[in-house]
């Protein structure tokens, strides 16, 4: 088999405009999400997709500035790239981490199209066939010209939900948590779990308190994979935390719920 080797690497800039700022435990996204489209492209041509987040001329710049440090470089040699773009000498005084993932992915991709396979299947093989896609439920500020968007109050996130199910079928869902008062939260969790009976919900927490906001928002249906305890012992001794995993116990919340913890 000949070699793929890197002839050009393009970056496409891509906004996407918001239907009211996304509010999250650091702020806000106001307006519209920024990503960068990656396009690899081979000698044999090929060109593999891949994406960072955001955008703009320094992105843009960062990413096809690597094409002299890549051209004629063989895609399959993952590693080998990743020294060429990463390593702890050259890169002592930047961050390439996103930049270099986005050309990984892009190579990965073009692996997959000239072998013929899912990408998943020299990864290691797929865990399922399919998936249901999620919605993202965010608390939102009103947009600043129409005064419209507004999701608050457990009222507005439920109307949102049945919005975007009606809209579109989901039938699994993430909360976006870290804004308000935990109390607050899990009583939007809760609301949410009865408006939609039987289907699966996750809570996800950005940062912020986020070891004081987990201990509190236990509650009916509310689990914590990321808490380090050993099992038995993730609600402590606190009244509240064993009535919270006594009513988990006995199922009185209708969704299974994971809470996702990063940082990104």
């Amino acid at each position: 088999m000949s070699a793929s080797t890197i002839v050009d690497i393009r970056a496409t800039p891509v906004t996407v405009p918001l239907q009211a700022p996304l509010l999250h435990s650091n702020g806000a996204h106001w307006g519209r999400f920024v990503r960068t489209v990656v396009e690899v492209e081979t000698a044999d041509g090929y060109v593999g997709l891949g994406e960072l987040g955001g955008g703009g001329q320094a992105a843009s710049a960062a990413v096809t500035g690597l094409l002299d440090y890549l051209k004629g470089h063989d895609v399959f040699r993952l590693e080998s790239m990743r020294f060429a773009v990463c390593n702890p000498t050259a890169s002592l005084y930047n961050n390439r981490t996103q930049v270099h993932a986005a050309i990984e992915f892009a190579c990965l991709d073009i692996i997959g199209q000239k072998l013929g396979i899912p990408v998943s299947e020299f990864l290691g093989g797929r865990v399922r066939d399919s998936l249901d896609f999620a919605s993202y439920l965010f608390f939102r500020r009103p947009d600043e010209v129409t005064g419209q968007g507004e999701v608050r109050t457990v009222e507005q996130l439920t109307a949102h939900l049945r919005q975007l199910k009606a809209e579109h079928g989901f039938r699994v869902h993430k909360l976006k948590g870290g804004v308000y008062p935990p109390r607050h939260e899990l009583a939007c969790y809760q609301a949410l779990a009865a408006a939609a009976p039987g289907e699966r919900l996750r809570l996800a927490g950005r940062r912020g308190n986020l070891g004081g906001r987990v201990r509190r928002l236990h509650g009916p249906g509310v689990s914590d994979p990321g808490d380090p305890r050993p099992a038995g012992q993730e609600h402590g001794d606190h009244p509240a935390g064993r009535a919270g995993h006594a009513g988990h116990q006995h199922g009185q919340a209708p969704a299974v719920v994971v809470l996702a913890l990063f940082a990104d």
